[in-house]
């Protein structure tokens, strides 16, 4: 999944929504002074409208996300473009949320945890609820192939002088895997036996760094 990728099109009746509930005040006000400025008149009140509705479509236009090797991305924006990234090797949570509206519409959201708190975190959302759940178990098992990988590497190219950030790395990517619940029992036994590598390491080589 390398080339971008637009969010789901029932979007465009989430993203509107959303809008307007953020723009009723305005929408509100709107509605009274144009109500007493022109007896009825319907202006203000349809721009009201159609502002917050035009941000709502510009925002799922201007949407897009990607899988790459490493890292998944998220864009955003048409004048001020955003791009925002999350490294697999850093990902510690994939969840599936849906909001009511999404649950009557069919959509959730895909929610990527890197553990440097919320506002880190990436969310792919307007996702249809089965492509939801298997782009959350692709995520964690590339994930957590990525994690053992590098535990391994880890576990036996630093056998001589292996260093205290070095052993802290190397104990984390295995929490890593242990915290996603490799299914296989390869995998698990694997895991396992890095573990003991690791405090093998840690007491018997010397430690600097």
């Amino acid at each position: 999944m390398s080339d971008w990728q637009r969010l789901d099109p029932r979007m465009l009746v989430v993203e509107p929504v959303s809008e307007l509930r953020r723009f009723l005040p305005v929408l509100l006000g709107a509605l009274l002074a144009g109500g007493f400025a022109r007896g009825g008149g319907l202006g203000w009140e349809l721009l009201a409208v159609a502002v917050p509705v035009a941000i709502g479509v510009a925002r799922y236009l201007t949407t897009r996300y990607r899988i790459l090797d490493g890292r998944v991305e998220l864009r955003r924006g048409l004048l001020q473009r955003t791009l925002r990234t999350a490294q697999l090797d850093r990902v510690r949570t994939v969840d599936v949320t849906a909001s009511v509206v999404h649950r009557v519409l069919g959509l959730a959201t895909v929610r990527i945890g890197t553990g440097a708190g919320a506002e880190q975190d990436l969310e792919l959302d307007g996702l249809r609820a089965p492509q939801a759940q298997e782009l959350r178990e692709a995520l964690l098992a590339r994930v957590a192939h990525e994690a053992f990988c590098q535990a391994h590497l880890l576990a036996h190219g630093v056998v001589v002088g292996v260093g205290a950030l070095q052993l802290r790395q190397l104990l984390e990517q295995l929490l890593v895997v242990r915290q996603l619940r490799l299914s296989t029992e390869g995998c698990s036994r694997a895991c396992s036996s890095l573990v003991a590598c690791a405090f093998s390491l840690a007491n018997q080589a010397p430690l600097h760094g």
